[in-house]
């Protein structure tokens, strides 16, 4: 793989919200308490790796809530006295007794907080592992700062955002936030590096299946079909592909020699888990405010992207305490920005569209292929083969944009209903990420992962083969594992 560091940055740039205005100490703070609250009992150790531009930058900036100052001081006191459950205002309930067992701790040699190389040239994480006498707890948290992606205990993970591709619908999030974290782990329990980022890298694509789903907004708006059908039409596919690629994980842990930690205590694991989820609550009632408004009837997607916006930014501002006033009107220039420039590649796709209608290119297309073969399934063979191609060539939106409006009268003339034709393309040009030689999300994993081509093909194509391909033709020739949901949300498709 060539692709650079400094090309690898940009992408991750783009893909990862910049920090929302939260010092380096406040962060650390966070992580470690995180770390300490995962395992429980009384701090030990505490190592922290950190962005090297954090370690130069707040070595002597003051802790937010105390009079201390410095990263060390910061990863004592979140260790020792942080409440995690309050995010960045982990810090709130501070006393200068605590100050005083902080600074004695610090010094005693048993704080460290460097920079991670590695992870430095990526910008996206840091990782602390806080040792206490009840074992050693351990969480990662994504650069802004505000989302922990991954939290530990005894080697027992307990969080990680396997589904942030989903959530963010972003393959390039998935791999960038989860890669650096799993394929480490994955690999020191004995699986072999390149089955581990193959793994790792190839189901973050579930994210443009499953709801919501960017691909299928596009395609809704350029062939005038509902979106909210589209975006039920995937979810089968989506979680038949996840489910076979499950199966295919278990089948192959069978050849590894695994070396596994002993299961959470029951208790443990209730009382850890109902905290958690009882301070993720606000955080958990925007995909259901967003879903649940669409699929009921309350408002339509973009009508709920506005809702979730307005929801988002009291819950940020006053409950997480994750973001500040100053912080809204660079997020509302940045989404601006996004928008406009989407905005713009839509509108050549548009008119290059009408082109294809007043040149005839779509009725050309059918009688050239009606002229081949008038048989329905060898024609949905050669369509998927030529979506796998531009998959291949292009990335999924780009291509979304440029063979929907081509294609959707030939599969019409066919009989195919616009919401099945969604799915199929879906799924085509989801598998097209991380197949070579476009592949950008297998390269970005690769280059997490440390990873040859030689060693992540084999795993990849297995998982491709055995776990994609299947749902491809399946979604192809059997209409109902895509209208199933569609139709009984009362879509006449």
């Amino acid at each position: 793989m060539d692709m650079q560091p400094k090309e690898l940055l940009a992408i991750l740039q783009k893909e990862v919200v910049p920090a929302l205005g939260c010092t380096g100490p406040t962060a650390v703070s966070y992580v470690a308490a995180e770390a300490a609250t995962a395992v429980g009992g009384t701090p030990l150790k505490v190592e922290v790796k950190v962005d090297r531009h954090i370690g130069t930058k707040n070595s002597d900036v003051g802790i937010p809530g105390t009079s201390a100052v410095g990263l060390k001081m910061a990863a004592a006191l979140g260790a020792l006295v942080g409440d995690a459950a309050v995010g960045l205002n982990v810090l709130h309930n501070v006393t200068p007794q605590d100050e005083k067992k902080a600074l004695a701790f610090s010094k005693s040699g048993a704080v460290t907080v460097e920079p991670d190389l590695e992870t430095e040239i990526l910008g996206l994480f840091m990782d602390c592992t806080v040792t206490t006498d009840k074992g050693i707890g351990r969480a990662v948290v994504v650069k802004t700062h505000t989302n922990l992606v991954y939290r530990e205990a005894n080697g027992k993970v307990q969080v990680t955002c396997a589904i942030i591709g989903a959530i963010s619908g972003s393959g390039f999030t998935g791999v960038a936030a989860t890669g650096p974290i799993m394929i480490p782990r994955m690999v020191e329990q004995g699986y072999p590096r390149g089955f581990a980022t193959a793994l790792v890298t190839v189901s973050p694509v579930l994210g443009l299946l499953i709801p919501p789903s960017a691909i299928m907004i596009i395609y809704g708006w350029i062939t005038e079909t509902s979106i909210l059908a589209c975006f039920l039409s995937t979810v089968g596919p989506g979680l038949l592909v996840m489910f076979l690629f499950c199966f295919i994980n278990m089948l192959s842990c069978r050849k590894f020699d695994l070396t596994l930690m002993p299961p959470m205590p029951i208790r443990e694991k209730v009382q850890v888990t109902g905290k958690r989820f009882f301070t993720a609550i606000p955080a958990l009632l925007m995909p259901i405010i967003i879903l649940g408004g669409i699929y009921g009837g309350a408002f339509t997607p973009t009508e709920a992207a506005a809702v979730a916006a307005l929801y988002s930014i009291p819950v940020g501002l006053w409950v997480y305490r994750a973001m500040k006033l100053k912080d809204v009107k660079k997020m509302t220039f940045d989404s601006i920005c996004s928008i406009g420039s989407i905005m713009i590649m839509i509108v050549f796709c548009l008119m290059l569209s009408q082109t294809f209608v007043m040149l005839k290119v779509p009725q050309a297309l059918i009688e050239i292929i009606f002229g081949l073969t008038t048989n329905k399934t060898l024609i949905l063979i050669l369509m998927n083969l030529f979506l796998f191609l531009v998959g291949m060539i292009v990335n999924d939106s780009t291509g979304m944009l440029l063979c929907a409006p081509l294609l959707l009268p030939l599969v019409q003339q066919l009989g195919i209903s616009p919401v099945q034709f969604a799915a199929i393309m879906g799924v085509n040009l989801a598998m097209g990420g991380v197949t070579p030689p476009y592949a950008s999300i297998l390269y970005l994993g690769m280059r997490i992962g440390k990873c040859e081509f030689s060693e992540i093909l084999t795993p990849t194509m297995k998982l491709l083969i055995f776990g994609y391909v299947p749902v491809v033709f399946l979604t192809s020739f059997w209409p109902d594992l895509s209208l199933f949901l569609p139709r009984l949300f009362g879509y006449a498709v």
